[in-house]
């Protein structure tokens, strides 16, 4: 049997958002999603499958399934949990602060079986459980956009953002607060989270390594392992989403927009726009469209990042 709340959703053309609470009392076969989702288990337990693999889940546990993995429960005894779909584009669009959060990496970006097993053998994914006093606060934050997206008031869509970027970084802070379990992951993090906020300068392989306690050589494989890219291919990452603003918002040469972002000069600038972009700086001024570049990490079609 499976009762469901009402499924509440936002559908435009770039806002696409879900919310249901779920109870299931049978299991629930593998599916797959076009979107993320975000999974708050208030009640019961589950194995949750991922992949074909299974995971215990039980009250207070949180999942985030990336889109393009399979999942679904079996062995359920009355589960019961809020179910929020999202793309995923919309965590960067949370803004760079939320970013900074070494809790938002390991949780939202980095869920990796490898990078896992690299930082906790044994064990399958990163874990983290919310208690009572947490799990309360989290059913809050989660009904605050129910009642938004119920309501459908004016503003509403806003509101509902702003409220999904609230539960997004109470559980970023939740995840860095139980770093003793996820440590090496989170040590990463916080190499991730310098180049967040320092794109734009001169950052060495030797100083980030220093910030994860771990050698170069090491830093490189688990971070790849990680992010699914190399510690250069997510700077230039993300000194090209910069540099997409700048050309948006501001009227400054495509030269100093290269510096302004982190390269050294323009011709480079220009080559590795037109690798990720496939077109040249000036003509995307011209006709930006929407911010395209491809999030740094592994947002789309990673695996799943298991909180429990």
């Amino acid at each position: 049997m499976r009762r469901l709340m009402r499924t509440l959703s936002i559908s435009t053309l770039d806002f696409k958002f879900s919310m249901s609470r779920v109870l299931l009392q049978r299991d629930f076969e593998d599916h797959l999603h076009e979107h993320a989702e975000m999974i708050l288990v208030v009640g019961g337990t589950a194995i949750h499958s991922v992949n074909g693999k299974g995971y215990p889940m039980r009250t207070g546990d949180v999942a985030v399934v990336h889109r393009g993995n399979f999942h679904g429960f079996r062995r359920v005894a009355d589960l019961e949990n809020y179910n929020i779909g999202f793309l995923p584009e919309m965590l960067y669009a949370a803004g760079e602060e939320v970013r900074r959060i070494p809790g938002f990496h390991s949780l939202f970006i980095s869920g990796t079986a490898g990078a896992a097993e690299a930082s906790a053998p044994g064990s399958a994914l990163p874990a983290m459980h919310l208690d009572p006093d947490d799990l309360v606060r989290g059913i809050e934050l989660a009904e605050n956009i129910r009642e938004e997206l119920a309501q459908r008031r004016d503003g509403f869509e806003v509101l509902v953002r702003s409220r999904f970027i609230e539960l997004i970084v109470f559980l970023a802070r939740k995840f860095a607060e139980s770093a003793s379990r996820n440590e090496g992951i989170l040590r990463l993090s916080h190499a991730v989270s310098h180049m967040e906020k320092y794109f734009n300068e001169n950052i060495g392989m030797e100083e980030l390594a220093g910030m994860a306690g771990i050698s170069e050589r090491h830093f490189t494989r688990l971070f790849r392992q990680v992010y699914g890219a190399s510690p250069g291919e997510y700077l230039l990452n993300l000194r090209i989403r910069y540099a997409l603003e700048l050309l948006r918002h501001t009227d400054k040469t495509v030269t100093q927009t290269a510096l302004d972002s982190g390269f050294y000069d323009c011709s480079s600038f220009v080559k590795y726009f037109r690798r990720i972009m496939n077109t040249t700086p000036s003509r995307y001024r011209k006709n930006p469209g929407k911010l395209d570049v491809p999030p740094p990490g592994g947002l789309n079609g990673r695996p799943t990042t298991v909180v429990r």
